[in-house]
């Protein structure tokens, strides 16, 4: 048989062997398709703190069979309720519901399995994870709680530090040209100052010396000439 099958392929076929001298010889085998898709899991708590509601759909042709089961002893199912519906394509989705009761404790897997007559059947695992209590349990959720926090607080403290440096780049880079023509401009002054306070001391330098020779003149002009003597 192909495997590409659909539902219209579906049914009994004949088969003719003509032999000789025996004759004709007619075999007549009939074909059903199973279809089968993997089931859902859905899991929420119940108004007690000691339940779970656990319901499981499954779809296939003809109706699969949903079977739940838990992996922890002190835990058990209770008030099953399974309904059937039937689909435009001729497939069926059944859905069964029951009330998970006993200790929470510890965390648990709930499985579901789905099968249609001799198909090979379907299971998914769900885990359950306990609830906070006031047991030795709760110290490890308390624990995981602080895991989660301590990672939660060296994300952060990553998160500023990086921000900050980030900003300390983009000062640097947009002040860093301002304070080097601040330092460039007060460089260029202070050597204006000394350039000036320069030329003036040459300045006073080369009147001074241009005054001392006449008042030496001066001076040898008053000694070259004298009074006259009188009797």
């Amino acid at each position: 048989w192909s495997k590409n099958l659909t539902e219209e392929d579906e049914g009994c076929y004949r088969c003719l062997f003509n032999t000789y001298p025996e004759g004709a010889f007619i075999g007549r085998t009939c074909l059903q398709l199973y279809e089968l898709h993997e089931p859902v899991v859905d899991v929420r708590e119940s108004n007690s703190t000691a339940e779970w509601v656990v319901s499981c759909s499954a779809t296939g042709r003809p109706a699969p069979t949903v079977t739940l089961s838990v992996s922890q002893q002190d835990l058990s199912f209770s008030q099953y309720n399974t309904v059937s519906v039937s689909n435009t394509n001729a497939t069926f989705t059944v859905t069964t519901t029951a009330v998970l009761s006993g200790s929470r404790k510890h965390s648990t897997q709930v499985g579901c399995a789905a099968r249609v007559l001799s198909a090979p059947h379907r299971e998914v695992m769900v885990m359950i994870h306990d609830d906070d209590g006031d047991d030795d349990d709760g110290d490890d959720d308390g624990d995981g709680l602080n895991e989660k926090s301590g990672s939660y607080h060296r994300n952060l403290v990553l998160r500023i530090s990086v921000i900050v440096v980030s900003v300390l780049l983009v000062v640097c880079v947009f002040f860093a040209p301002l304070i080097f023509l601040q330092l460039r401009k007060k460089t260029q002054s202070s050597l204006s100052h000394r350039e000036t306070v320069k030329i003036l001391e040459i300045t006073i330098r080369d009147n001074q010396e241009h005054e001392t020779p006449s008042v030496n003149q001066s001076e040898n002009r008053l000694k070259k000439w004298r009074p006259p003597e009188t009797n």
